[in-house]
């Protein structure tokens, strides 16, 4: 076994090791408090985009964005609004990465108004664990898929013309 295949190998271990590890932190999520799952250091941004939020935890939303950094300020953000986004929030897909994680689902706003729909939006969450098994930095973030999904269907127009065209007999 070469020097490369040793440090391959334990560049794959410490991947699994990590992996095994953020696994197991999102596993028992809820028997953790926040300030136990933060990093000292750690840095929280939303990025609410067409969700209709000004204020969260006595902090500011700026044209659909805030960023705080510090387990304080970033508990106190998460704990304001958690157990709503928990209630409301579906993930669908759980993507990790050794110490990156990314959490994509569907969130649902209940209205206020009568016989009106509820509003549903994409929300994707990514997270940056230290090695140490605590978020370093989370984002929270609306997503607009109608751009992907006009490039996906341009593009699946574009070849599906372009294989017509290319097996029409001369």
């Amino acid at each position: 076994m070469t020097t490369r295949d040793v440090k391959r190998q334990v560049e794959a271990d410490d991947l699994v090791r990590a992996r095994n590890m953020v696994d197991f932190i999102l596993r028992d999520w809820n028997f953790m408090a926040w300030t136990g799952l933060l990093a000292d250091d750690v840095v929280l941004s939303l990025k609410l985009g067409a969700i209709d939020l000004h204020e969260i935890a006595g902090f500011e939303i700026v044209l659909g964005e805030l960023q705080v950094i510090g387990v304080g300020n970033a508990a106190r953000v998460l704990d304001s609004f958690y157990d709503e986004i928990r209630r409301n929030l579906s993930i669908t897909t759980k993507l990790i990465s050794g110490y990156n994680v990314v959490m994509a689902g569907n969130l649902v706003m209940p209205t206020t108004k009568e016989n009106a729909t509820d509003n549903s939006y994409p929300i994707s969450i990514y997270m940056k664990f230290s090695s140490e098994g605590q978020i370093a930095n989370m984002t929270i973030a609306q997503v607009d898929l109608h751009p992907l999904a006009n490039a996906v269907w341009s593009a699946a127009q574009g070849d599906a013309i372009l294989s017509v065209q290319d097996n029409v007999p001369s």
